[in-house]
């Protein structure tokens, strides 16, 4: 079995989280330098978490954003209410930053070998990116994601810190954070509906070992999370706010996935479209391997929550194919992408240099001919320290926050803490 293999490995073990948090930490201080130099809050940063904890107190935990619960950074912005107001955005920055980097590092563990687990992170330092995603509270759930991922999609291994409640707590709260928890659950019922085909062409009886292997205690949080998610959705949902139907979904997907990954469209769709599948199949047969097969799986779930959050942004908003528009809905699938190049150079080259360079150089050559997609901007500052007084002694006003021309209308204070 691939989890007696961990086992003895040893690599997947919560000393090794230590390193690759230190590692994504910096990379993610690197995608957005300014989060901590000069915080800023951005969009729902302060318009709703930071407005509603102030004004609602604990009441504001379950309040419904955009149809969907966002329990991690509601939780945030109630610990970060006592400190004095010219703190608080540099504490929602502090804690996007490091819960994404906790994020990142957690997946790496959950990968049997390291040589994938430096390409994710590299795909992350060198991905095309708008920098939406990187360094604020309102977009730490595109992080948490992965840790869902890790957490209920990879092998739970013998009793240890990975299976302690405070685990259950951490994964229900992440599934409590966005419709990631939604996505996954399709991602699990399609793996169980594939591990019921005939083996011919697939490695079902691998794929049943893998699906028996995870921590049934876990799914179990994620499964009350998504029916929250679902249940909060129903009520709140916008009617007729779909942007494509499906056929126009499934034409511009192929598209949509080239541009946000190269820069631009370089094949045509469908051949891309083939590559795509080429290369999941691939990922397929080496997952016939005990020693491969966790990883493959896991990677495959990847693989299919990124492709439905880029159909459901696309469904519900468009996504144009410049990276500067919507990119978060396609940042799941870019670090499928190159992480998937490392693992089916694994099956061609047996030196772990070769495979780093050629994986390094793949990324790096996109990076260089779009480097102005490698970072965030830097936000304009908008004098928050200024108006920290008037907020500590609880006075009415209004605050200029990004993007422009949004403002947060503080009103006088009444104490919900």
């Amino acid at each position: 079995m691939t989890t007696d293999i961990r086992r003895q490995n040893g690599f997947n073990d919560s000393r090794a989280f230590l390193p690759w948090f230190g590692i994504a930490l910096g990379v993610l201080v690197l995608k957005a330098p300014d989060a901590l130099s000069n915080p800023q809050f951005w969009a729902e940063d302060g318009i709703i978490f930071f407005l509603q904890q102030r004004t609602m107190g604990l009441g504001s935990l379950f309040e419904q954003m955009v149809a969907y619960l966002h329990l991690a950074p509601r939780l945030v912005a109630q610990l970060a209410a006592p400190l004095p107001a010219w703190l608080v955005p540099l504490a929602y920055n502090a804690a996007a930053i490091a819960g994404g980097a906790a994020s990142l590092a957690f997946l790496c563990t959950r990968l049997h070998d390291r040589v994938p687990g430096i390409v994710f992170l590299l795909a992350v330092l060198l991905s095309l990116t708008n920098g939406e995603i990187f360094g604020t509270l309102t977009n730490l759930q595109w992080f948490l994601q992965l840790f869902l991922l890790g957490a209920c999609f990879a092998p739970a291994g013998p009793r240890g810190p990975l299976r302690t409640p405070a685990m259950l707590a951490l994964v229900l709260v992440a599934s409590l954070t966005g419709p990631f928890s939604v996505l996954l659950l399709l991602v699990l019922a399609a793996a169980v509906g594939l591990s019921l085909l005939p083996g011919a062409w697939l490695p079902t009886a691998r794929l049943r070992a893998w699906l028996r292997g995870l921590d049934r205690w876990r799914l179990l949080m994620l499964a009350i999370g998504a029916c929250a998610q679902v249940r909060v959705y129903l009520v709140h949902r916008i009617p007729g706010s779909t942007a494509m139907g499906v056929r126009d979904v499934a034409k511009g997907i192929g598209d949509v996935l080239q541009a946000h990954t190269f820069g631009s469209v370089v094949l045509p769709t469908l051949m891309f479209l083939l590559l795509l599948a080429a290369m999941l199949v691939a990922l397929l047969r080496q997952a016939r391997h005990d020693s491969l097969a966790d990883d493959r799986f896991l990677l495959l779930a990847m693989a299919g929550l990124g492709v439905l959050q880029v159909a459901a942004g696309m469904a519900k908003m468009g996504i144009p194919l410049e990276v500067a528009v919507s990119d978060r809905y396609v940042f799941v699938f870019k670090l499928f992408f190159w992480t998937a190049v490392a693992m089916l150079l694994q099956g061609l080259f047996r030196s772990r240099s070769q495979v780093l360079a050629i994986s390094l150089a793949a990324i790096g050559f996109v990076a260089l001919n779009h480097p102005g997609y490698l970072r965030r901007a830097p936000l304009e500052d908008k004098q928050w320290r200024t108006y920290a007084p008037a907020l500590d002694r609880g006075e009415k006003v209004d605050i200029p926050t990004h993007p422009t021309p949004w403002v947060i209308p503080i009103p006088a204070r009444q104490d919900t803490r």
